[in-house]
C-alpha cells in the first residue's frame, strides 16, 4: 500500500460478490474514504475490470454532489483497490 492511504480491515462496511469494501483514510488529505478491494483471485472472474477503473477515472473528472469522490486505486500482489 502506497503511504497516502491506509486501509483498516478491522473496519469492514459492506462485501459483495467479488469484493468487500472498508473504511480507510486518505492521509494527504486528512479524510475518511471508503476503500473497494478485489482480491487477485477475483480478478480473473471479472475480465472487465480494466474497464471499472477506467469508468472510476472518468467520474473523478466530475464535480458532482451526487457521484463520489474517486482518488485512484492500486493493483499489487494481493488484488486491486479503489480509493473512493
Amino acid at each position: 500500500m502506497n503511504d497516502e492511504f491506509f486501509v483498516d480491515r478491522s473496519k469492514q462496511l459492506g462485501k459483495g460478490n467479488y469484493g468487500v469494501v472498508y473504511k480507510g483514510y486518505n492521509l494527504t488529505e486528512n479524510r475518511i474514504i471508503a476503500v473497494k478491494f478485489i482480491e487477485k483471485k477475483m480478478l480473473d472472474k471479472i475480465p472487465e475490470h480494466e474497464r471499472e477503473i477506467n469508468v472510476m477515472a472518468e467520474l473523478a473528472k466530475i464535480n458532482h454532489p451526487n457521484i463520489m469522490g474517486y482518488y485512484g486505486y492500486e493493483k499489487n500482489e494481493s488484488g486491486l483497490y479503489f480509493f473512493v
